[in-house]
């Protein structure tokens, strides 16, 4: 059975055209791969490769700005963390490192799908606060006190990290 790119690569090269002129968006960097693996097979002549972008290349290359690499943006945020944790304990780098990436892609997740943030992260502190919640027991252990805490500072991150 024919696959899809297959498909696609015997169309455009039966069109007998420059194949370096055209730009390939796909979903995902590993499609890319896919693609580039299928015109090895179906190419016969030498030529140049077209371009062939992820989505998200294509849209910081259309937008103009540049995507922030993920260590690099860790180390940001924990500027962005310190600041806005200054009156609390502050986890160590290698803590924060942990779940910091969590975060940072929740952020990223909450901001590619348009979701509106202010309302999406009360929504999750305010779960976090019902979960825990104990009719027989009004008072929380330090340890919960500490993790509801977390959850309500979320949405402080989220506009601390995107002001910075």
């Amino acid at each position: 059975m024919q696959s899809f790119l297959s498909k696609v690569t015997a169309q455009i090269l039966s069109e007998k055209t420059n194949i370096s002129k055209y730009t390939f968006i796909l979903p995902s960097k590993r499609s890319g791969l896919f693609l580039k693996t299928e015109l090895k097979k179906q190419i016969t002549d030498s030529v140049i490769f077209p371009n062939i972008l992820s989505i998200e290349e294509f849209i910081a290359e259309l937008s103009g700005m540049d995507t922030i690499e993920n260590i690099p943006l860790i180390f940001e945020f924990y500027t962005v963390y310190r600041e806005l944790s200054a009156n609390d304990p502050i986890d160590p780098f290698d803590v924060f490192s942990k779940w910091a990436h969590i975060l940072i892609n929740d952020f990223n997740e909450i901001d590619s799908n348009l979701i509106d943030a202010e309302q999406t992260l009360t929504y999750i502190s305010d779960s976090k606060r019902i979960e825990n919640w104990d009719l027989k027991n009004e008072e929380m252990t330090d340890l919960t006190q500490n993790y509801l805490k977390f959850f309500e500072k979320i949405k402080t991150y989220y506009k601390g990290l995107q002001s910075h």
